[in-house]
């Protein structure tokens, strides 16, 4: 698979995506809205706790290959888990980076659902902020 040849299927197929918390429940500054909308200077930041998750459900299945995701270093996940349809399909250790990180799912997943869970966080109170969410296929 080479990940210049995947698109980002957000951009394709209908889909509604929900986020566990949003910091002090600021959903205009700190929404979910900002991890889709392209903007740079915008971003979702949770609220404190872990996990954290993003969760994206399609209107028919899809297949998904990876996860991309750009995050601010120090509030970073630290380990992502991927469930496709409630059932784990991957697991890893990230680093705490201000760069885009990209997670493999192989050949690719069938799906209608699929939700990004952060068990580790770079900062102790498990605050997430991210600039970048992009499920490719």
């Amino acid at each position: 698979m080479v990940e210049s040849q995947l698109q980002n299927i957000l951009k394709l197929v209908p889909y509604t995506a929900s986020v566990s918390s949003v910091l002090q429940k600021d959903h205009k500054q700190f929404g979910k809205k900002h991890l889709f909308d392209d903007h740079e200077a915008t971003c979702w930041n949770s609220d404190q706790g872990l996990p954290q998750h993003i969760t994206v459900k399609f209107e028919a299945k899809t297949v998904i290959k990876a996860i991309r995701y750009m995050g601010q270093g120090g509030f970073c996940p630290r380990e992502v888990v991927v469930y496709a349809d409630g059932k784990e399909i991957t697991r890893c250790e990230v680093p705490d980076s201000n760069f885009e990180q990209t997670i493999n799912l192989g050949e690719g997943v069938e799906v209608e659902g699929v939700k990004v869970e952060f068990t580790k966080a770079s900062d102790l109170f498990g605050r997430i902020i991210m600039y970048k969410f992009e499920i490719l296929g």
